[in-house]
C-alpha cells in the first residue's frame, strides 16, 4: 500500500512538471517566435512581398515619396532583418514612390518674404514636406515693379519641378537710379563739401583726417573722384586735412605711444602707422589679443599722428603734439 501511494505521488509530480514545461515552451514560442524576418530592403515591391509571405508573415505596405530612391523599391522595413517573430506577424515594408513632382508656382510680382513662404509650402497639397530651395537672389532696377518684389524666377512658372529643387529669384531694387556727376569739393571746408554733395543727391559715408601741409579742415581728397559718374544716393568718402605738419618742429624727440586693443572684438590683423614731418612708417604689424597693451618709444621731429588699421581698414587716428622746448 505504501509503495503504491508513493508511486502515485511520483506520477502526479511528473505530470505537473511536464505540464509546467509544456506551458513554458508554448509561452517562449509565442514570445520569441519561430519565424525569421527576411531582408527585403533594396528589392522591388513584388519580390519583397513574396519573401515576406514565404516566411509565413504578413506584409504591410506603406508608400512614401523619396527624392533619392527609385519608385517601386523598398527603402526600409520593420522589424529589421533576421529578427525572430511568431508566425503571422505583420512586417511593415516601406516602398518608394520616387521623387515628388509638382508645378512651379508663379512668384512674379510677389514681395520677397511672401515668395519665400510660397517656396516652402510647395508640396503640402501632396502631404509631402520639403518644398523648394531658394538657391540665389539677384537684384536689378525695374521701372514698374517695387523694390524687394520678384521680377522673374527660374524655373519659370508652370514648369515641372521636383521637391527640393533649387530656385533662383531676380528681385527689383525699385526705379532705376539717376546718374549724376560727383561735384568737385576739393579745397572746400568739410561742412560746405557735405552740403554740396547732399544737394547733388549723394551721401557722405565717412570722413577721414590726414596730416597735411594745407590749412586744417579742408577737403584734400574724395572717393569717387570729382567728375566721376555716380548713381544718385551712392556714398562718397572725404579726406580732410588735420593740423598742419611742421607747425611745431624741432630736433627729433622720443615720445611714448600706447595703444590698448579693444576687449570686445575678435583677433584681427593690426597695422600701426606713425606719420610726422619726415614721412610715414609702420611701427607695428601683427594680430594682438583683445585687451593687449601695445607700447612703443618712437622719435618724431614735428606734430605727428598714429593711424590704426584693423584688417586693412583705417579704424582710428590719434594726433600727437610736438612740444617745443623753450
Amino acid at each position: 500500500m505504501r509503495i503504491s501511494s508513493v508511486l502515485k505521488t511520483i506520477l502526479k509530480l511528473c505530470g505537473v512538471s511536464f505540464l509546467a514545461l509544456f506551458v513554458t515552451w508554448m509561452m517562449l514560442t509565442r514570445t520569441v517566435g519561430n519565424r525569421v524576418v527576411p531582408s527585403v530592403t533594396g528589392l522591388q515591391e513584388r519580390e519583397a512581398v513574396r519573401l515576406v509571405e514565404n516566411a509565413d508573415l504578413e506584409p504591410a505596405l506603406e508608400r512614401n515619396y523619396r527624392k533619392t530612391e527609385v519608385a517601386g523599391v523598398v527603402y526600409n522595413q520593420s522589424p529589421s532583418p533576421n529578427t525572430k517573430v511568431r508566425e503571422g506577424r505583420r512586417v511593415r515594408v516601406f516602398i518608394s514612390l520616387g521623387p515628388a513632382q509638382t508645378v512651379m508656382p508663379d512668384l512674379r510680382g510677389l514681395p520677397l518674404t511672401e515668395a519665400k513662404n510660397h517656396l516652402r509650402a510647395v508640396g503640402t497639397d501632396q502631404n509631402v514636406r520639403g518644398g523648394l530651395t531658394l538657391d540665389m537672389i539677384s537684384q536689378t532696377s525695374h521701372p514698374s515693379i517695387p523694390a524687394d518684389h520678384v521680377i522673374s524666377h527660374f524655373p519659370p512658372p508652370g514648369a515641372t519641378v521636383t521637391l527640393g529643387d533649387r530656385v533662383q529669384l531676380l528681385i527689383s531694387t525699385g526705379l532705376p537710379k539717376r546718374t549724376v556727376v560727383a561735384p568737385n569739393v576739393i579745397g572746400m571746408a568739410q561742412e560746405a563739401a557735405v552740403q554740396a554733395l547732399s544737394e547733388a543727391g549723394l551721401v557722405v559715408q565717412r570722413v577721414a583726417r590726414e596730416m597735411s601741409s594745407g590749412d586744417p579742415g579742408l577737403v584734400i581728397r574724395m572717393t569717387p573722384e570729382a567728375g566721376s559718374p555716380i548713381n544718385e544716393g551712392d556714398w562718397v568718402t572725404l579726406v580732410v586735412s588735420a593740423a598742419r605738419i611742421g607747425a611745431r618742429t624741432g630736433q627729433p624727440r622720443a615720445i611714448l605711444i600706447r595703444y590698448v586693443v579693444p576687449l570686445l572684438m575678435e583677433r584681427l590683423p593690426f597695422n600701426l602707422v606713425l606719420s610726422d614731418r619726415e614721412g610715414s612708417r609702420t611701427i607695428y604689424t601683427g594680430t594682438p589679443n583683445p585687451g593687449q597693451v601695445l607700447d612703443f618709444a618712437e622719435r618724431v621731429a614735428s606734430d605727428a599722428e598714429l593711424k590704426i588699421y584693423i584688417d586693412g581698414i583705417l579704424s582710428k587716428t590719434i594726433p600727437y603734439t610736438y612740444a617745443v622746448r623753450p
